[in-house]
């Protein structure tokens, strides 16, 4: 996988609640056509380094956690701009949010998305949505980032094993 960072000299193990017993994933990862592909997106406060992440979570905390806090993992400069290019061009060339049907113009999109800050209206499974338009309200504070989430749900000498929900 291609990921960004610094991490500690241990190995990381990953595994997936959505993948089968061979460890392949389930549906398709990152940016394919048919699917949305599978990744989480948060925003990064430029000031104070803080992960400010509002997307509901649908699932419950993996019971295994050995910690309270999820493990974030920024992807590569490349992937995070590839999911970020597709998710965006998929926003602005999909969305109705109740125009009956049609397609809304770029305004639209633009004032929804600060509706979407301004009334809080974070919603479960949309991530890039709800980051975006975080990122959007404020730019120059807010770094928008892509990679895994999950939990850390094992720690040995040599190994840390994080759960992945999503960026598997």
């Amino acid at each position: 996988m291609c990921f960004a960072g610094t991490f500690q000299r241990k190995t990381y193990k990953f595994w997936s609640v959505s993948c089968e017993k061979d460890r392949k994933p389930k549906n398709s990862v990152r940016t394919k056509k048919d699917l949305g592909g599978n990744y989480h997106f948060w925003c990064v406060d430029r000031k104070t380094n803080k992960i400010i992440d509002n997307t509901p979570q649908c699932l419950p905390p993996d019971e295994r956690r050995i910690k309270e806090d999820p493990i974030y993992i920024p992807w590569c400069e490349e992937w995070q701009k590839e999911q970020r290019d597709y998710c965006e061009n998929n926003l602005y060339n999909t969305s109705t949010k109740g125009y009956g049907g049609r397609l809304m113009t770029r305004e639209e999109i633009d004032d929804w998305m600060i509706e979407i800050v301004e009334e809080e209206i974070w919603r479960e499974l949309k991530c890039f949505t709800n980051s975006y338009a975080l990122w959007k309200s404020d730019p120059d504070r807010y770094n928008l980032v892509c990679g895994s989430f999950g939990w850390l749900i094992d720690e040995t000498s040599d190994e840390l094993r994080i759960g992945l929900d999503y960026g598997f």
